[in-house]
């Protein structure tokens, strides 16, 4: 009987530890990493117009807006918006370049006209202000979210069960 239970008991902990397992090994390695720029591709206008509009967080048209385009660290050229919010450089080729505000940036894969694949953009949106958030869950989405807490829980159904079992056939 005790031989029965130790083996139940032995059971559970190599169930739990083999759903630790792929976890640890799945996990990125530790130290900061920032998650890769997301690159827009857009096509340039003729004569190389790179168009685009900046707005903040509500939708409103930024006016006045300095707008800095870069290549590898490098200014190309430097512009400010219209009253709708809008800007637009020319002279500019294909490339990937950052465009940069007082409060924005984004990454943008330039593209000659005629020449860009069919899911890109004709303008550029950059958003200004602080850090859009989607889909927030709240503090019970963040806790059921927590590898731990539902390796616990996981734990409890298996061991809770066992447990239930050995006191009842007395072992």
């Amino acid at each position: 009987m005790k031989r029965t239970g130790l083996i139940k008991m032995r059971v559970a902990l190599l169930s739990c530890v083999g759903m630790l397992l792929p976890q640890t090994l799945l996990a990125a390695p530790a130290g900061p990493q920032q998650p890769p720029a997301l690159i827009t591709d857009v096509e340039l206008q003729d004569g190389g117009v790179f168009q685009g509009t900046v707005v903040d967080a509500a939708g409103t048209a930024m006016t006045n807006t300095k707008v800095v385009v870069l290549k590898q660290g490098r200014t190309v050229a430097e512009t400010a918006t219209d009253d709708s919010g809008r800007f637009a450089i020319g002279q500019l080729r294909g490339g990937t370049y950052q465009v940069v505000t007082a409060r924005s940036s984004g990454v943008y894969r330039l593209w000659a006209p005629q020449t860009a694949p069919p899911a890109a953009r004709t303008t550029a949106l950059l958003v200004e202000g602080g850090d859009v958030f989607r889909g927030q869950m709240g503090s019970v989405g963040m806790f059921l979210t927590n590898r731990w807490v539902i390796v616990g829980i996981i734990g409890a159904a298996i061991a809770v069960p066992i447990a239930v079992h050995n006191r009842d056939s007395g072992s």
